[in-house]
């Protein structure tokens, strides 16, 4: 007697695995780094360059790297949900009867948020509904947080020590006599008053012949601006601050002075007795006005403060007046200055002298009244107009077009235009004036401000000149950049915090869907389908087989694929994965074909099947099946 066969049964296998859920939570953590590192990104690069040599990083990688991290963002979130939308998907068509439409447009949901506008969905489940708007809307959420980050121009203010010029009148090198006279304005004659000659000194030989004669008097005549560092520093500010000589007015001392004396002429009369007689007289009476100003000289503060804007030099200057200068008439032999080891065995010392605090004094009041001669030696002097000529139009050179006669009380007719070049200063205010209805005389005004304007450009002048003395000064540079600002964190924080924390329920609702489905869903699977779909006649009509290696051909593949009919990865056979299969008209078997041929209504039909199953398609053909 022959024992009855087992049947072999090829069974699902349950289980979760591993990838789902690691693909929900991997995704989702990477999501949050993704957040996290475009957070510290902004935070990095706030208020660095965005420009310049020492820039961060060109404002394009930044730009490019913006948009890559919210990409990402987007990404790895709208992954972890969509995973989870096909977990909670498969767990309402195991709870719930829906048609076949509702879940066509189910499937379609993820990707197609339209499908949302079809009652039936909205029906079916609010919950997946609520979800693809989420995922829809990911695209316009991850706009935003790039433009948390500008570019904007700020000032940034850098300190630098500089070495500036400045005039230190008392600077004398290391003291000896040839040191002190190269660094003098005036030229210091040595000379010894004791026979051995252990008792030295020098006398001064003023600055007319004094041998920086040329270029303190050029100084004085060009009566220019002048310009200190024409260097290309975008915006600097220099301050320096050193003693400098200064007229101080309205004090009566016992040292030498300066006096201006202006005579304005107001009225003229003249009246002749006995007109044409040998003894014929002319009387002329000139009411004039007479204004006098008596000068000191002393020494100040000056404070220089420079200030480049754009290369464009923009200059303060402050003055805080010291004392007079000392009187340098002395009462001693031709007025010499006594300074023990100043003289030489050849003229001047080498070693550092013995010098005294009224010498240094002496020393320094000298080079500050050598300045000031300076000035003063082309101001003084007379000027004298013709009052004939005295409405004559006023000429290009402001001195109208009268004969003057000059005089100088100092040089006779030496120097510039007879000694004098006061009608050729500021000081003459007709010297810009060049309206033919004014008078063509000048006409001075000489004040303490306008002469301590003069003295401060010889002064400032000099110390550029000679580059003799130099301090150190503080320079502030304030300089334009271009910087990255995190100025709206909240254009990032918002959306990403809103995402990650809106997405939540949803990852736990897709988790929770997978432990309760027992197995997990596959993205649009294609073998998912094909093993999930089979129907209870085809499943019936095949279970009196003993074994799926005994089924024709045309039922390997519907037997392979019901083996796995829970549809999870697991579950799929080897020999189902290595199955070459091809969409295409099925071959009908049998007679059946051939009559239905005859009686012409031969339905084809269509569908997956190995190759050997398949033709290709005709197009135009009917395809269906017969009921």
């Amino acid at each position: 007697m022959t024992e009855p066969k087992s049947p072999n049964f090829i069974i699902s296998k349950w289980g979760i695995g591993w990838e789902t859920p690691t693909i929900m939570i991997s995704c989702y953590l990477l999501a949050l780094a993704m957040a996290l590192l475009h957070l510290w990104l902004f935070i990095y690069i706030s208020g660095k360059n965005a420009d310049g040599l020492d820039r961060v990083a060109p404002q394009t990688y930044i730009s490019t790297s913006s948009n890559i991290l919210a990409n990402a963002f987007s990404f790895f979130l709208k992954t972890a949900l969509a995973t989870a939308f096909v977990q909670y998907l498969w767990r309402l068509l195991r709870v719930q009867t829906m048609t076949v439409s509702t879940i066509e447009a189910l499937f379609g949901l993820k990707s197609n948020i339209f499908q949302i506008f079809t009652s039936a969905t909205i029906r079916a489940t609010p919950v997946l509904c609520v979800l693809s708007v989420m995922m829809t809307s990911m695209a316009v959420v991850v706009s935003f947080p790039p433009g948390a980050i500008n570019v904007v121009s700020v000032q940034r203010t850098s300190y630098n020590p500089a070495v500036v010029p400045t005039f230190n009148a008392s600077f004398m090198g290391n003291g000896s006599g040839y040191a002190a006279n190269h660094y003098s304005l005036a030229t210091l004659s040595p000379i010894s008053v004791s026979a051995d000659g252990s008792v030295s000194g020098f006398t001064s030989s003023g600055s007319e012949s004094g041998k920086h004669y040329n270029l303190l008097h050029r100084l004085a005549f060009q009566n220019n601006g002048i310009t200190i560092y024409s260097g290309s520093w975008s915006d600097l500010a220099l301050s320096s601050t050193s003693a400098l000589p200064r007229v101080l007015y309205n004090g009566t001392y016992t040292n030498v002075h300066w006096q201006s004396t202006t005579l304005t002429l107001l009225d003229t009369e003249e009246s002749v007795a006995d007109a044409g007689l040998l003894n014929q007289t002319t009387t002329t009476n000139r009411t004039m006005m007479q204004h006098d100003l008596y000068c000191t000289p002393g020494r100040a503060l000056y404070t220089v403060n420079n200030t480049y804007l754009s290369n464009i030099l923009r200059r303060n200057i402050t003055t805080t007046p010291i004392a007079p200068l000392i009187n340098l008439a002395l009462p001693t032999k031709n007025n010499s200055v006594i300074v023990p080891g100043f003289t030489g065995n050849h003229g001047y010392g080498a070693s550092p002298a013995d010098w005294s605090a009224e010498a240094l004094a002496y020393y320094r009041d000298l080079n500050m009244m050598t300045i000031l001669d300076t000035m003063f030696y082309y101001l003084a002097g007379s000027f004298i107009v013709d009052p004939e000529r005295a409405t004559v139009d006023t000429s290009d050179d402001g001195r109208g077009g009268g004969t003057q006669v000059f005089g100088n009380v100092d040089a006779g007719t030496s120097g510039a235009l007879n000694g004098t070049i006061i009608s050729h200063t500021p000081l003459n205010t007709a010297f810009l004036n060049y309206n033919p209805e004014s008078s063509a005389n000048p006409s001075f005004l000489i004040t303490q401000d306008s002469l301590n304007a003069l003295l401060q450009n010889i002064t400032l002048s000099t110390a550029l000149s000679y580059s003799f003395w130099s301090t150190t000064a503080n320079t502030s540079i304030h300089t334009t950049q271009n910087i990255y600002k995190f100025a709206q964190p909240l254009n990032l924080i918002i959306p990403y915090f809103l995402s990650l924390f809106l997405s939540l329920p949803f990852l736990f609702l897709g988790l929770w869907a997978l432990v309760k489905n027992g197995v997990s869903a596959g993205d649009a699977s294609f073998t998912q389908l094909l093993c999930t779909t089979s129907s209870q006649a085809s499943s019936s009509s095949d279970s009196n087989s003993s074994s799926y290696h005994n089924h024709s051909a045309g039922n390997t593949l519907r037997t392979l694929s019901q083996a796995a009919c829970l549809g999870n990865p697991q579950s799929l056979s080897q020999p189902l994965k290595d199955l070459r299969v091809r969409y295409g008209e099925l071959k009908i078997l049998g007679a059946g074909h051939a009559d239905a041929s005859i009686a012409g209504d031969y339905i084809r039909r269509a569908g997956f099947g190995l190759e050997s199953e398949v033709l290709p398609l005709v197009k135009g053909e009917r395809y269906g099946v017969m009921v």
